[in-house]
Order: C-alpha cells, then sequence, then structure tokens
C-alpha cells in the first residue's frame, strides 16, 4: 500500500480566487482492499479541502483522493502532512505545502540614457505592496 505521489505542493498566485488543486492516488499491490480513513495534519490543514475523508482502494487497484487549498483563507505558507491510516497497517504520510501568494504588482522600469534618450536597460519585479 503505497502513495504515488511524493509531495503535494499547492501554490496561488497573487490575484487567483478559486482553489489550486492536486490529485493523490493510492495503490494497493494486496489481495484484499484496504479502506483508508484520511486527514491533514499541521497548519495546512486550515487552508485545505479533502475530496473525502475515508476511501476504499480495491485489491490490486487504485484509488484517487483530491486535495485542494483555499487561496483566499490566508496569504503565506503553510505545511502540513496528509495522513492515511488504516488499522493493522503503517500509516502513509505525504508532505503538504500550501502557499497563497501574498499582494503583490509588477514594476517595470525603463532606463534611459539623458544624452540619447535610447533605452539602455528595461526589468520587471514583482514587488509587495
Amino acid at each position: 500500500m503505497y502513495a504515488t505521489r511524493s509531495i503535494v505542493n499547492l501554490y496561488a498566485k497573487w490575484g487567483r480566487t478559486e482553489p489550486t488543486a492536486q490529485t493523490v492516488t493510492y495503490r494497493n499491490d494486496g489481495a484484499e482492499p484496504v479502506a483508508l480513513d484520511l486527514r491533514v495534519d499541521g497548519d495546512a490543514a486550515a487552508v485545505t479541502t479533502l475530496g473525502a475523508d475515508r476511501i476504499t482502494v480495491p485489491a490490486h487497484g487504485s484509488a484517487d483522493v483530491v486535495l485542494s487549498a483555499n487561496p483566499s483563507v490566508a496569504a503565506g505558507p503553510r505545511g502540513g502532512t496528509l495522513l492515511a491510516t488504516s488499522p493493522a497497517r503503517p500509516a502513509i504520510r505525504v508532505p503538504v505545502s500550501a502557499y497563497a501568494e501574498g499582494e503583490m504588482y509588477e514594476l517595470t522600469l525603463d532606463m534611459r540614457c539623458r544624452l540619447c534618450r535610447q533605452v539602455r536597460a528595461s526589468t520587471s519585479r514583482w514587488f509587495r505592496r
């Protein structure tokens, strides 16, 4: 029994309002189906939502669960663990990183020569307000 994803990274750029999501697939190579209880622990639990709290992975099969983060809840980095547990089996842990970018704006600077007024360089940078 294992998860096919080694990490879940949920990143939302500034201005995004819809949740970001990733799918985690659990694979069962055994001969019996396995029921998994799912939860997110740590700081990421406050901003993430699981598609299901419990899934059953069929024998020699796989089952998916969607983990999503709402960028409007709070900006900044959040970390945690997606924990899948089943009686008499070791827990399956997948690290979770959820990051909603804070308010930022693009500033473009054009540098000109004082004598010839030609553009010498142009650069774009993102700045926090």
